[in-house]
């Protein structure tokens, strides 16, 4: 038996997308470190990074809004998210 088709495609969630500023990244962080979660952390760290870069130079957010092998966050897991 097939498994039906989705209607609509799912798109991977990306935190740096939503970090345009330093308050935004402290604001990030801030809640991230009331988890006590290390794993949470060190992803908190690669979205801050992810998102600086964005903001360095504005053309890579073309590319990585059409899912470009620049986006380095994608296909990757949060801690306690179901596969």
């Amino acid at each position: 038996m097939r498994k039906p088709t989705p209607k609509h495609k799912l798109l991977p969630f990306d935190a740096a997308r939503y970090l345009p500023d330093d308050a935004a990244v402290a604001e990030y962080l801030g809640a991230v470190l009331e988890t006590g979660s290390a794993d949470l952390l060190l992803l908190a760290l690669g979205d801050v990074a992810r998102a600086r870069t964005l903001r360095q130079h504005p053309t890579l957010k073309d590319c990585a809004r059409r899912n470009a092998p620049l986006q380095s966050g994608r296909g990757r897991r949060r801690p306690g998210s179901a596969r």
